[in-house]
């Protein structure tokens, strides 16, 4: 039990290893133009209060992307609609023919 205790240790030891906290060579991959400060948030009482500009929050894709207009007015294949017709064309003979039935209606023991 000791040995399975023992290994239990150091095997979670070696494979979070890395998982420990972030890397030390973090701050040099941030793009040195950063602002790091361009606004402040106070309080006046129960009311928030922003000192600065918040401008670049607004600056993101999701703000910046196409509109509604924008992806209305793009360019839009023409749909050949006798071709997708025709692609069921297989199927509509195979449903028709199970669909109609014996041909004589004496094939089922009936007469006329």
């Amino acid at each position: 039990m000791l040995v399975v205790g023992i290994f239990c240790v150091l095997s979670y030891a070696g494979l979070t290893n890395g998982a420990f906290g972030p890397a030390s060579d973090l701050a040099e991959m941030l793009p040195p133009e950063a602002d790091q400060a361009t606004a402040s948030l106070s309080y006046s009482g129960v009311d928030p209060v922003i000192t600065g500009s918040v401008d670049h929050l607004f600056d993101t894709a999701s703000f910046t992307g196409p509109n509604r207009a924008e992806k209305g007015d793009r360019l839009r294949p023409a749909v050949d609609v006798l071709a997708i017709s025709r692609s069921f064309q297989e199927v509509r003979v195979r449903l028709a023919a199970l669909r109609a039935g014996p041909a004589d209606p004496t094939d089922l023991g009936q007469s006329r």
